[in-house]
């Protein structure tokens, strides 16, 4: 049987006894007491470690999700600039662009209540008469279908420069797009020519 000291007037006690023989402090109260606050504040301590821990893991693990998602996206940026310019790319989307009716698609979207998104997003192949040229200080110019003699609907189509470069007024060729505008003015952009 051990002694301990008494919490009151520190006498040696049992560590048995109900209360202290001097003082009349109660003695197996106060150490349950004691030590279920010593675990209560170990306890503590311990959870505020593991959540700093859990901290610094999920700050880790987002780190190396993004620096790998960077290093992706650069990746694919550098895959796609040389896949993009090249004629391989551009044949087979040329080969698989729907021809765009632009009468029939503006009679859909603006009269019929079509959705622009149906249409906006997706390769186009249209053929008309280059118009305003020389209006335009960016790599944009319209095309217009040419129907009874006259031009209707023109279409914003926007190229690199060295291809508008070669273009003249009132040239008729056709053109691969992106169709990214439905409106009185549809464009079409990362364009390039097919003839």
């Amino acid at each position: 049987m051990a002694l301990v000291k008494c919490p009151e007037c520190g006498k040696k006690v049992s560590e048995n006894a109900e209360s202290c023989p001097n003082c009349g402090e109660p003695i197996k109260k106060k150490q349950a007491k004691d030590e279920y606050m010593k675990d209560y504040f170990l306890l503590i301590k311990n959870k505020k470690k593991l959540i700093i821990l859990i901290f610094i893991i999920l700050l880790l693990l987002v780190g190396c999700f993004t620096i790998r998602k960077i290093s992706l996206n650069k990746k694919s940026n550098d895959n796609s600039d040389n896949i993009e310019n090249s004629d391989n790319y551009k044949t087979k989307i040329a080969e698989t662009a729907e021809t765009l009716d632009w009468s029939k698609v503006h009679d859909e979207v603006m009269e019929n209540g079509a959705k622009a998104s149906d249409y906006e997003g997706k390769w186009y192949k249209f053929t008309g008469t280059v118009t305003n040229i020389e209006e335009y200080a960016c790599d944009m110019f319209l095309l217009e279908e040419s129907d009874l003699g006259f031009p209707v609907n023109p279409i914003s189509v926007y190229l690199p420069k060295e291809d508008l470069k070669k273009l003249k007024d009132m040239q008729t060729l056709t053109v691969v797009g992106k169709l990214t505008s439905i409106s009185d003015f549809p464009t079409l952009e990362e364009a390039f020519i097919l003839s």
